[in-house]
């Protein structure tokens, strides 16, 4: 399995450093936004395997961020982009193999 490029789109700083540590565990690399706006702006200029998404968050929700992506609103080629979604205060909670499960089957 190839290591996979995974944006993660969390408004609460503890989640973010938190996945993107699960994610190096994992072997993947990972990058991070902090609202919905700032994700499609990255998207913009990074191709990504995988978008983990916070549904509420300040300045644009994932509702709103999942809509834009499925219109293109990032580009045609990031409309089929998998894209799992959560809504929680705290993702430590999250063991290392939910997220393991969660990107291997996005990324078949």
């Amino acid at each position: 399995e190839s290591a996979a490029n995974i944006l993660i789109i969390d408004d609460q700083e503890p989640n973010r450093r938190l996945l993107t540590d699960l994610i190096s565990v994992l072997g993947h690399t990972a990058h991070s936004a902090e609202n919905g706006l700032a994700g499609l702006a990255l998207m913009r200029e990074t191709p990504f395997d995988l978008v983990l998404l916070d549904m509420m968050m300040p300045v644009m929700d994932g509702m709103e961020a999942t809509l834009q992506i499925r219109n293109g609103g990032c580009g045609y080629k990031n409309r089929e982009i998998p894209i799992s979604v959560w809504v929680m205060d705290s993702c430590s909670c999250w063991p290392v193999a939910t997220l393991s499960r969660i990107c291997r089957m996005a990324l078949q």
